[in-house]
Parts: C-alpha cells; sequence; structure tokens
C-alpha cells in the first residue's frame, strides 16, 4: 500500500487538508471511474446509507464540486455505484433453461449485494433506473416469456427477484442493528421451549438449530422457484397456449 492511500484503496487526504486541482499536485486527472469506485469501497465499508458525498469528495481528497463535474448529484452517483456493484454479479450460462438461470443468477446476487449493504434494499426500490439492472431485466423477461408465461413474464420476474432482494435487505437490515438482532435470539430462546406455542416452537427450534441463513435463502430461491413453475404449468395446461419452452 503506497503512503497516499487508506486501508481501504481510497487516496488519504494529505496532512495540511488541502484540495484542489490535482495538477498542480501532480496528480493525474480525476475521473469518473475513480469517482465510482471510491464510492464502491465506501458502500462495502459503511454500507450504501452510511457515505454522503463529503465523504466520498474526502476519501478522493477533491471537492464534492469535482464528483458533480464528473458524474453527477448524488442521485447520479447513487446509480452510478449501484451500477457498479451489480455488474459484480456473475452472469448464468446463457444455454441454461429458464429455471437454472435463475437459480444461478439469484445465488450469485446474495454474496455481492451482502458485500455492500444496503444496496439490496435500494435495488427493491429503484432496481429499473439501474442501467446493469435494466439489462438483467430484459433478458429475465426475456426468457420468462419464451418458457411460456406470455403477458405474465413480467409479474413472474417480479416475484423471483422480490424474494430474493427482500431477503437479502432483510439481512442487512439484522446486521445493522446488533440489539435487535440479540433480542430475536433471545425471543427464539424462549419460544422454543414453550410448549403452550407448538408452531413458534417448532419455528424456533430450526432458526436456532443451526439452519443457517444461506439455508433459508436457498430454500426460499427453490420454493419460489416450485410456485413459479407450478404457474407455468398451469398456462401451458390451458386450452390454446402456444407452448414454449415447455417449462423447462
Amino acid at each position: 500500500m503506497s503512503p497516499s492511500e487508506t486501508g481501504n484503496g481510497a487516496p488519504r487526504r494529505r496532512a495540511g487538508g488541502t484540495r484542489g486541482p490535482r495538477s498542480t499536485r501532480d496528480q493525474p486527472p480525476l475521473t469518473a471511474t475513480e469517482i465510482i469506485e471510491a464510492g464502491v469501497r465506501l458502500t462495502a465499508d459503511r454500507g450504501f446509507p452510511g457515505w454522503s458525498l463529503r465523504d466520498l469528495a474526502a476519501a478522493l481528497d477533491c471537492w464534492p464540486t469535482a464528483i458533480a463535474h464528473h458524474v453527477g448529484d448524488r442521485n447520479a452517483v447513487e446509480i452510478a455505484v449501484v451500477d457498479a456493484i451489480l455488474r459484480r454479479v456473475p452472469m448464468p450460462d446463457p444455454g441454461l433453461p429458464w429455471r437454472p438461470w435463475f437459480r444461478a443468477l439469484l445465488t450469485s446476487l446474495r454474496p455481492v449485494l451482502l458485500a455492500h449493504p444496503g444496496v439490496a434494499r435500494w435495488l427493491g426500490i429503484a432496481a429499473p433506473i439501474v442501467p446493469s439492472a435494466t439489462a438483467i431485466i430484459e433478458e429475465g423477461v426475456r426468457r420468462l416469456s419464451a418458457a411460456g408465461f406470455g403477458a405474465e413474464a413480467p409479474a413472474a420476474y417480479v416475484t423471483l427477484l422480490n424474494a430474493a432482494v427482500h431477503l437479502i435487505a432483510a439481512e442487512d437490515e439484522r446486521d445493522a442493528a446488533p440489539r435487535l438482532r440479540d433480542s430475536i435470539r433471545g425471543r427464539l430462546a424462549d419460544l422454543r421451549d414453550d410448549p403452550a406455542r407448538p408452531g413458534a416452537a417448532a419455528l424456533a427450534a430450526t432458526l436456532t438449530g443451526g439452519w443457517e441463513r444461506d439455508q433459508i435463502f436457498t430454500y426460499t430461491v427453490d420454493r419460489t422457484l416450485d410456485g413459479v413453475q407450478a404457474r407455468l404449468t398451469a398456462l401451458l395446461a390451458e386450452p390454446g397456449d402456444a407452448g414454449g419452452e415447455q417449462g423447462r
């Protein structure tokens, strides 16, 4: 690590706190890519809601106006940072049928989003305005349409993505609130031994008995896919159905 960098790779502010044109400090010009990557690092370190444009400017040793000049306002920066993060998600093999394609996509999405807290919640609200998310939407809806969902392809897509993204967002929220997490664990321990509530006791026993979060996520994805698959089977059985990939 060079003396001019912090531990997370972001440029360190000079001891005097002087900011100004990089050309006067024998530094290369600031670029949009550098700004966006710094935003990605801050998101991984502090969470997406945990930094401001001033924080980003401080990490880059520049003025906020320089960020606005190269990327835009806070909204433009957010979109660019989320887009860069989402591009880190490996896309599934294009030769896969629709169901394993979606399973691979959703499974690959989780570690990337968990490594950048707060992005899942933001995507759950504003995904269509992110270029890389729009590309995923286009491909996902196309595959569902080809499988035979017809006019229901967009709804099937939203169902699948919401199940995964909102569950990841819930993980983020729990990780960001340790007191709440500890309170939940304590309550589950109480419920686990409550004979008056056998259903709640069974749930608590499952959640405290080694059923890890990745297992919960996989179960949720698979059962959601089961439901969407069942709907496709019903659609393909309707009179006059034009077919498709026959539920592959």
